[in-house]
């Protein structure tokens, strides 16, 4: 199966998935990084802890409504 995907494929499907695929890293790194700035600016670890928690709570209440 992947030899037939291999063989109809060619380099401007491929480049397309590689641009697509830098561009998602590129946007969660902004997302990362701007959430270490203004989330709690002074403390790294009190960032990531309110980060877990403010995600697990999203995923809590996003999961009721399913």
């Amino acid at each position: 199966m992947l030899e037939s995907i291999l063989k109809r494929s060619n380099w401007k499907d491929f480049m397309l998935i590689l641009i697509s695929a830098i561009s998602i890293i590129m946007i969660w790194r902004g997302v990362w990084n701007l959430l270490d700035a203004f989330l709690v600016p002074n403390d790294f670890v009190g960032s990531q802890i309110v980060s877990i928690v403010a995600g697990l709570w999203i995923l809590m209440i996003l999961s009721r409504y399913k």
